[in-house]
């Protein structure tokens, strides 16, 4: 597990690893806004053993790891972004298309930028570097950051570039769930720095799930294996 933080949270988080023997490594770099931090997940090919890897899972903090791994990263995948699929909202993803391109846009398209599955190749490096040059841009014209932070961005460039599926993962990943179907990620969305919201919607999931369901030791890692009332 690769944790991307900031340098006063890298003790606290080093700790919480060692406690629950996570094997982990922990990446600092220079967040000083919630903007920073938003967009820090567009540097992981800047990270020094990012070529270890074939696949990467990326997961935002408002996130529950309800189910084995295995399921999402052994999913055979093409060389696009696979992210979940979300009601398109004008603001919350659609902010950097003219109202022409709007208008033409399909709306089936948008997506959360709160969990990304993608293949560690070329094609996603670029696109990456795309979207980090648009934000660039954006920002050296002082135009106001959007309301979902770079999740325009994201989306912006994934649709014009035609490298995203947002329909793969219904089913494995979902939002703001209150019963448990069987899924892996779960997140829980809302206003994007509002920590009291969806810490609450978490530790009320989480004491759900810890109540009606048993987990076991499987090669080192949770596993769910059943309800207890099943």
């Amino acid at each position: 597990y690769l944790i991307i933080t900031c340098p006063e949270f890298k003790n606290i988080i080093q700790k919480i690893c060692n406690d629950f023997n996570i094997d982990n490594d922990i990446w600092c770099l220079n967040l000083n806004t919630l903007f920073q931090a938003s967009c820090c997940k567009l540097n992981i090919f800047d990270y020094k053993d990012v070529n270890k890897y074939s696949k990467i899972l990326y997961l935002d903090c408002d996130i529950l790891v309800t189910n084995s791994l295995s399921n999402i990263l052994d999913l055979e995948i093409d060389n696009k972004l696979y992210v979940l699929k979300e009601e398109c909202h004008r603001d919350f993803h659609c902010s950097e298309f003219s109202d022409e391109e709007y208008k033409l846009l399909n709306k089936d398209f948008t997506f959360s930028a709160g969990m990304f599955l993608f293949n560690n190749c070329d094609t996603i490096r670029e696109m990456f570097k795309t979207i980090k040059t648009h934000i660039k841009t954006h920002l050296d014209n002082n135009k106001p950051k959007p309301i979902c932070l770079d999740q325009p961005f994201v989306i912006y460039q994934a649709i014009n570039l035609n490298l995203f599926n947002n329909t793969r993962l219904i089913n494995i990943v979902v939002n703001n769930p209150v019963k448990f179907k069987g899924e892996t990620i779960s997140h829980f969305p809302g206003n994007p720095g509002h920590y009291d919201s969806k810490i609450h919607k978490m530790g009320y999931y989480l004491n759900y799930m810890k109540e009606n369901f048993i987990v076991a030791k499987k090669g080192g890692c949770n596993e769910l294996v059943g309800h207890i009332f099943s």
